[in-house]
C-alpha cells in the first residue's frame, strides 16, 4: 500500500509539473500572438492602400486562426488536467465573460436562421466581422484573461508602435510622405488607410498612452511617454475624422474625473490638456507658414487649431503655475549671518484644501461638459422644430445630412427594425449581413439611393443600431452589458490598481468613438486585446 501511495503521489508530482510546463508555454504563446497583433498588424501592408481591408483581414484571420486552434486547444488540455487532478469546480465565469459568450452564442444562432450563412460567416467584404471574427476574437479574450505572461511589457509595446503610426499619419497630413504608398490621399493616411478605420484604432490605443504618462514612475519613463503624448494628442487634432475628436474629449474627461483626488496625477492631467493647446499652436504655426501643407481641415480643426485652445491653454498654465508654487514654495538665502528669510511668499495650501479644490473643480469642469452637450441637444431639437432658422449650418440641424450622413444611415436602420420580423428583432438578421439585409428591402431603395448612392451601406454609422439590426435586441443587449461590466468592474479596482483605469479609458473611448462609427477590423481586435487584458487584472486576487 505504502508502495501504491508513493507512486501515487509521484504520478501526481509528474502532472503538476507537466501542467506548469503547459501553462507556461502557453502563456509564451500568447505573447507571440499579442506580438503579432500589436506590431505586426498594424503596420502591415503589401502594395500601399490596395485592398488594404482585405489584406489586413487576411493576415488578422491566419494569425488569429492558428494561434487560437493551437493555445486553445492546450488551454483545454490545461484546464481538464487540473480539474482531474484537484477534483475542484470549474472558476466562476465573470460578467464579462458571461456577457461575451450569449453575444457569440447569439451570433450562432442568428447566422444559423439566416440564408447568407456564406457572407455572415466573415462577414461583408471590405469589413469582415462577422461569425468567424467575432468567434476568433472572443477565444483570443479568453487565452490573454487566464494565461498573459506578466513579463511581457505590452503597455510600452503598443505605446511605441501606435507612436509611430500616429507620428506616420501626423507627417502624411501634413502632406510628408517618408514612405510612397499607393493610392494615398488626405483621405488614407499611414499604415491603416481609411481615417474612419484609423480613428478606430486611436480611439481604442491612445488612453495607453496618456495613461502612460500620467502613471509613470521615472523621470525617463515620463519623458519617453510625455513625447509619446504629445504627438498623439497633435494626431488626434488634425486625424480628419470627427469621431476621434468625441473620444479624445470623453477619455480626457474621464481620466480627470477618475483621478481628480490625486494631486500629482491631476497636475499631469494639466500637462496634457497643455500638450494638447501647445501642439495645436504649433500646427498653426506651420498652417500660417505652409498654407498647403495641411491637407485636410474641417471646421472643427480650424477652431481647434485656431484661439480656442489659446484661450484654454492660458487659464491652465497660470493654474498649473499656481498650484505647484502653492505646493512647493520658492526659498531664498540672503548673504548675512541671520537664519534663512524667504524672500518670495507663495500663498500657502493644506494638501487637504488642495484635494478639496481639485475634486470640485473636476466635477465642475465633468459637469460643465454635461449641461454643454445637453444644450447642444436642445438647441438641435429647437433649431430643428423652427426649420433652422434660428442657427444656420448642419451642424445644429438634424435631418438626413447631418454628422455628415448619419441622419440618414440612422433613419435608413430605424426602418429597417420596424421591417424585420418578431423573431429577427430579438436575434437579428446576422453578423454583419446589415447590408445584405438592406438590398432586400425595395421599400427602402429610394431612400438609400438618395442618401448614398450606388455605394452600399454596410452600417448604421452607429455600433449600437448597427448590432440592433444584424444580432437583435438580445445581442445588442449582450454587448453592452460585457462593455459596461468591464467598465464598472474596472473603476472600482482603479482605486488599488492604476492600470484598470487606463483599460476602463480604453474602452470608453472606443465605445464614444464607435456612437458615430462602427465594428471593423482595426479597432475590434485590439478591443477584445485590452478586454482581456482588463479581465487578467480583474481576477487576479487581492
Amino acid at each position: 500500500m505504502k508502495h501504491t501511495s508513493r507512486r501515487t503521489e509521484h504520478y501526481q508530482q509528474n502532472i503538476i509539473t507537466a501542467e506548469e510546463v503547459l501553462k507556461i508555454a502557453i502563456g509564451m504563446g500568447v505573447s507571440l500572438l499579442l506580438l503579432v497583433l500589436i506590431i505586426g498588424y498594424p503596420l502591415y501592408f503589401q502594395d500601399g492602400y490596395t485592398r488594404i481591408a482585405t489584406v489586413k483581414f487576411t493576415f488578422l484571420k491566419i494569425s488569429l486562426a492558428v494561434g487560437d486552434a493551437l493555445l486553445g486547444g492546450a488551454a483545454i488540455i490545461y484546464a481538464v488536467s487540473v480539474r482531474i487532478r484537484t477534483g475542484s469546480e470549474w472558476r466562476e465565469l465573470s460578467s464579462t465573460d458571461g456577457f461575451l459568450l450569449f453575444y457569440l452564442a447569439i451570433n450562432l444562432i442568428s447566422i444559423w436562421r439566416s440564408d447568407l450563412w456564406s457572407e455572415g460567416f466573415w462577414g461583408s467584404e471590405g469589413w469582415y466581422v462577422g461569425f468567424g471574427m467575432q468567434l476568433l476574437l472572443i477565444i483570443l479574450y479568453f487565452l490573454i484573461s487566464r494565461f498573459l505572461d506578466e513579463d511581457l511589457k505590452i503597455h510600452e509595446i503598443i505605446t511605441v508602435v501606435a507612436t509611430i503610426v500616429f507620428f506616420w499619419g501626423l507627417l502624411n497630413r501634413f502632406s510628408i510622405r517618408p514612405i510612397p504608398m499607393k493610392f494615398s490621399s488626405p483621405e488614407f493616411i499611414s499604415s491603416m488607410g481609411n481615417i474612419n478605420w484609423l480613428a478606430g484604432y486611436y480611439a481604442v490605443v491612445f488612453p495607453i498612452i496618456l495613461g502612460m504618462y500620467l502613471h509613470s514612475q521615472t523621470r525617463r519613463s515620463r519623458i519617453l511617454s510625455g513625447i509619446a503624448s504629445t504627438i498623439t494628442l497633435a494626431f488626434g487634432l488634425v486625424e480628419g475624422s470627427d469621431s476621434c475628436y468625441v473620444a479624445m474629449c470623453a477619455v480626457l474627461l474621464f481620466f480627470l474625473w477618475m483621478d481628480r483626488k490625486e494631486e500629482e496625477i491631476l497636475l499631469r492631467w494639466m500637462e496634457l490638456i497643455l500638450m494638447l493647446c501647445a501642439s495645436a499652436q504649433v500646427m498653426r504655426l506651420i498652417d500660417l507658414m505652409f498654407p498647403e501643407a495641411l491637407n485636410m481641415k474641417s471646421a472643427v480643426t480650424e477652431l481647434l487649431l485656431g484661439n480656442l485652445t489659446l484661450a484654454a491653454g492660458l487659464p491652465v498654465l497660470i493654474v498649473w503655475i499656481l498650484w505647484n508654487g502653492a505646493k512647493q514654495p520658492v526659498q531664498g538665502m540672503r548673504k548675512t549671518s541671520k537664519p534663512a528669510k524667504q524672500v518670495w511668499k507663495t500663498p500657502q495650501i493644506s494638501e487637504k484644501k488642495r484635494g478639496q479644490i481639485a475634486d470640485i473643480t473636476a466635477k465642475g469642469l465633468c459637469l460643465l461638459a454635461g449641461c454643454a452637450v445637453v444644450c447642444y441637444v436642445a438647441l438641435s431639437v429647437i433649431n430643428t422644430l423652427q426649420g433652422g432658422s434660428l442657427i444656420p449650418g448642419s451642424l445644429f440641424y438634424f435631418d438626413g445630412s447631418w454628422g455628415s450622413g448619419r441622419g440618414n444611415a440612422w433613419t435608413i436602420a430605424g426602418s429597417m427594425f420596424l421591417l424585420m420580423s418578431p423573431l429577427q428583432k430579438l436575434i437579428g438578421v446576422g453578423p454583419d449581413l446589415f447590408a445584405a439585409f438592406l438590398e432586400r428591402q425595395e421599400s427602402l431603395q429610394a431612400l438609400k439611393e438618395a442618401a448614398f448612392g450606388p455605394a452600399r451601406l454596410t452600417n448604421a454609422h452607429n455600433e449600437f443600431f448597427t448590432l440592433l439590426i444584424t444580432t437583435g435586441i438580445l445581442g445588442m443587449g449582450a454587448w453592452i452589458g460585457a462593455l459596461y461590466g468591464s467598465i464598472s468592474r474596472c473603476c472600482k479596482k482603479a482605486k488599488t490598481n492604476p492600470v484598470c483605469g487606463i483599460y476602463a479609458a480604453c474602452i470608453i473611448g472606443y465605445v464614444s468613438n464607435n456612437f458615430f462609427s462602427f465594428q471593423q477590423i482595426e479597432n475590434l481586435p485590439y478591443l477584445f486585446l485590452l478586454l482581456g487584458l482588463a479581465e487578467y487584472e480583474l481576477r487576479k486576487r487581492s
